[in-house]
């Protein structure tokens, strides 16, 4: 039986508004952690509202710092010690401090780039 109220619905299914508010979900690995620094800056600045975070290993780190403010305090700590610390090229994990600052850039432009193909097409 089709009514005004179907079609309303069905409409509603087929082309769903586009929420700003979403729910992270983070992974493993030091270097994908510093990523996860900026694709978080990247969702913050194209105002999206992060209602949630999970994550694993750094993940949970990374997800946790933010959800208590203290990301900034972390990336400008990581960042110092970009500049401060030489690390030798044979040390991997999360002691790659030399990576922090490339890794964070990648993280947002991994983000910029995917929001952007999953903006949907203004007619």
């Amino acid at each position: 039986m089709w009514s005004k109220r179907s079609q309303r619905f069905s409409s509603a299914r087929v082309n769903p508004p586009v929420s700003k508010r979403i729910s992270l979900v983070l992974g493993s690995g030091a270097a994908r952690g510093y990523a996860h620094i900026g694709v978080i800056e990247e969702l913050r600045t194209r105002g999206y509202e992060i209602v949630s975070v999970s994550g694993s290993s750094i993940g949970v780190f990374v997800g946790g710092l933010y959800v208590y403010g203290e990301l900034e305090n972390f990336k400008r700590w990581i960042l110092e010690l970009d500049i401060l610390i030489e690390i030798p090229h044979e040390v991997h994990g999360f002691y790659e401090f030399h990576r922090a600052y490339e890794m964070i850039a990648l993280g947002r432009r991994i983000a910029r780039d995917t929001l952007e193909e999953l903006q949907p097409e203004v007619i």
